[in-house]
């Protein structure tokens, strides 16, 4: 049997011609449907489809099952509602110019979650035995033709039923840096003209710098109809937490936005003006890797193997020496590098050595940096002693020195321990004052002084190179995650002889690959969630006011919010779905928010991620850890939230970090609960009887079931900001409803 995964294609055809392939839609009544339809010449053939169950063997491959014929063919399912017709219920007739509408669990009886396939059947017009011949769309495929020999045995398998991306249209790729860059947000996030756009006129891009535009751009081409012609934007990433480079492919943190490019609020309405115009939003991504500023390969960076992070990645050789970052370039001309928050002062003296004392300005509260970069690209007396160089402000004369990966230096900034770097600065200290050549004396903030007092207990830095740990295409900036083993991991397990230290290992491996999987699958939930959350808070706000009105009246007022631009033009609302929503005829995928309402509270504050709020990134990696998040070590775990993990007794816990995550369920179920609920019980005493929170009975209500998840999950980040920046301030929209912080501000909280 061959099964193939059309990789190449989408699974549905809905990007190929609009009136071809399988596609779930809505009835009237909210059930799922499926339209089929194949692109055939109906003045010679009739086209026919046929639907098979299908199961998985021991190795996860598909197979199609159910009854055979005496020839040992496959038969196809009965369609119940053809049968009843008296028509042959095992090939329904295609509609011919018009899409097939199937109901396969009113029709065939097949539930909403199982797998199946099918295939279509063309015979010549008018003639339901002549030769048939057996055609499939593009997608997934079970291909059994090589091993039976018969031609019908060719599919179209459907695993995963969850609703496909079926707007046509044209699309648009847009790089948030280079796009309209006349455009920013100000400090409360309205759009306003870029000040510095005269640099970027003149700026010629290279693979460091930066022309500065962000979501606001984007935002203005919305405003203004450039994009009017288009029903769906792809960019480049933006939910990595990557603001050094311009592209955003150096994963930081996957569940927060890289803030070079705009904040969660600028997300937001960014999306609410999208889908007003019937747009869609495709942000790309690389979720099998992190960029070296990453939280989680930093921790690994200032632990070692201490962290719970260090088989994220695959590194090797740390028993032996430091791990080496690959960040300065080829030629160390114009590599210098500063300290931010030095606790000592540093003053080269003529005869090469070095003098040193302790900084008056030194917080030992505050993390200590070592920061590179490219001494031609930045006036150096324009840079702070307490801030991070965050882009480049000057250009060379000639662009062409800057014309590959390795004529680039990136400004990198790495935590360190600032007694180490003293310690470095001695050793080249003695170096020069023992060395009578002049010539051979190194200057400490040259290149080579870079290099000589940039080696720490974990990692140093050094030129272009791959060297100690795993990188994506021997991309140095790149550390791959560490999804499955790789086969040196393999081969490790097999040359360790004791059995036992061979299972704990091999253990430990399998554990961590989960981690790193549930890391990437919960981040792109989290994203899609918060993605709906928003839309369906605008869409709430936007029909606020129509309690009590008719179907017809409702169906007045989408309308003129329509013509309004508030709601996209396309909508498929008509004035029947809306009756029969008003009737409770519709099915609604509803919440999954708990009945009982201290639960749902305490469900709604588990379920916000920890590491998407927007705090220093030492403490980010801190709450983003096992011993505090939520991280399977099985794979039927991966994707499951925090509160279902409680509910079943947190099984995916094991005895390292049991204690501490334990706490935190404490954390949750008192403080945390005990505030929310105070604020949600105020907010309930407010509401008319008609829109409470919670019953008589303590339970929550179905308008609370929508309601709570949105003010938890505020409530969540609130109170984990406030306990990390006390005096943190925020502002209220009373229009969107929305809370916003000094985002930059709070990056800059550590655990110190």
């Amino acid at each position: 049997m061959k099964v193939g995964l059309d990789l190449n294609q989408p699974k549905y055809n809905s990007h190929k011609i609009s009136f071809e392939g399988y596609k779930p839609v809505k009835s009237e009544y909210g059930d799922r449907e499926y339209e089929f339809n194949y692109v055939y010449n109906d003045n010679e053939k009739d086209c026919y489809l046929e639907i098979f169950l299908v199961d998985k063997d021991k190795n996860g491959n598909y197979f199609v099952t159910g009854d055979r014929d005496y020839q040992g063919n496959k038969i196809p399912l009965q369609n119940f509602t053809a049968a009843l017709n008296g028509e042959n219920g095992q090939s329904l007739k295609l509609e011919s110019g018009k899409a097939t509408v199937v109901d396969l669990a009113a029709d065939y009886g097949i539930a909403p979650d199982q797998a199946f396939a099918y295939h279509y059947v063309l015979k010549p017009k008018g003639m339901p035995d002549g030769l048939p011949e057996y055609k499939i769309d593009y997608g997934n495929v079970i291909n059994d033709i090589g091993v039976t020999g018969k031609a019908h045995d060719i599919y179209n398998f459907v695993a995963d039923r969850a609703s496909t991306v079926s707007k046509g249209g044209a699309m648009k790729l847009i790089l948030p840096d280079i796009n309209n860059v006349a455009w920013i947000y100000d400090k409360d996030n309205n759009i306003v003209p870029n000040p510095n756009i005269e640099k970027a006129r003149k700026t010629n891009k290279n693979l460091v710098n930066k022309i500065g535009g962000t979501l606001a751009g984007i935002e203005k081409d919305i405003d203004d109809g450039k994009l009017d012609n288009f029903t769906r934007i792809i960019t480049t990433p933006l939910f990595t937490d990557d603001s050094i480079s311009a592209h955003g492919y150096w994963n930081k943190n996957c569940f927060q936005m890289a803030l070079s490019l705009g904040n969660i609020n600028n997300y937001a309405s960014l999306q609410r003006k999208m889908f007003a115009k019937g747009m869609n939003l495709v942000s790309d991504g690389a979720y099998v890797n992190e960029g070296l500023e990453g939280v989680h390969f930093q921790h690994v960076l200032r632990w070692g193997k201490k962290s719970p992070y260090f088989n994220w990645f695959r590194i090797s050789g740390l028993e032996d020496s430091p791990l080496s970052m690959g960040v300065f370039g080829k030629k160390l001309n114009h590599v210098t590098h500063r300290v931010i928050n030095s606790k000592y002062d540093f003053e080269p003296q003529k005869d090469g050595s070095i003098k040193i004392k302790p900084s008056k300005t030194y917080n030992s509260k505050k993390p200590t940096y070592i920061q590179i970069y490219d001494d031609r690209l930045v006036s150096a007396e324009s840079l702070s002693e307490k801030e991070l160089l965050k882009e480049y402000d000057k250009l060379l004369e000639n662009n062409l020195d800057i014309n590959t990966h390795n004529d680039s230096v990136l400004p990198y900034s790495f935590k360190i321990n600032p007694d180490t770097y003293m310690k470095n600065v001695k050793l080249l200290s003695n170096f020069n004052k023992n060395t009578k050549n002049e010539s051979q004396k190194i200057d400490m903030y040259s290149g080579e002084g870079t290099r000589a007092v940039a080696q720490f207990e974990f990692f140093g830095l050094d030129g272009k190179h791959e060297s100690g740990f795993e990188t994506w295409d021997a991309n140095p900036d790149i550390a791959k995650l560490n999804f499955v083993p790789s086969h040196n991991e393999t081969q490790k397990l097999k040359n360790i002889e004791d059995s036992e230290l061979r299972a704990k290992f091999k253990k430990e491996l399998l554990q961590k690959n989960m981690e790193v999987q549930d890391y990437a699958v919960s981040s792109a939930k989290y994203w899609t969630k918060k993605t709906n959350d928003i839309l369906n808070l605008y869409v709430a706000q936007n029909l606020k006011n129509i309690n009590g009105k008719s179907a017809q009246q409702i169906d007045n007022e989408i309308e003129n919010l329509i013509n309004k631009g508030k709601l996209p033009e396309d909508l498929d609302v008509d004035k029947e779905i809306i009756r029969n929503v008003l009737r409770n005829r519709y099915s609604l995928s509803g919440t999954d928010t708990e009945d009982n309402y201290d639960k749902a509270i305490l469900q709604g504050l588990m379920n916000t991620p920890l590491d998407s709020v927007e705090v220093g990134d030492d403490i980010v990696s801190v709450l983003a850890s096992p011993f505090m998040t939520k991280r399977a070590i099985k794979a039927d775990q991966i994707g499951v939230s925090r509160y279902d993990m409680y509910v079943q007794k947190n099984p995916h816990l094991t005895p390292e970090i049991a204690e501490a995550y334990k706490n935190t369920d404490k954390l949750y179920e008192k403080e945390m609960s005990a505030f929310a609920r105070e604020i949600i019980d105020s907010i309930d005493a407010s509401q008319p009887a008609n829109a409470k929170l919670k019953d008589s009975k303590g339970n929550t209500t179905p308008y609370g079931k929508y309601v709570i998840p949105h003010l938890t999950s505020e409530i969540a980040k609130f109170a984990i900001i406030k306990s990390v920046a006390p005096d943190a301030p925020f502002k209220y929209n009373s229009e969107t409803g929305e809370i916003s912080y000094d985002y930059r501000a709070l990056k800059k909280t550590s655990l110190l």
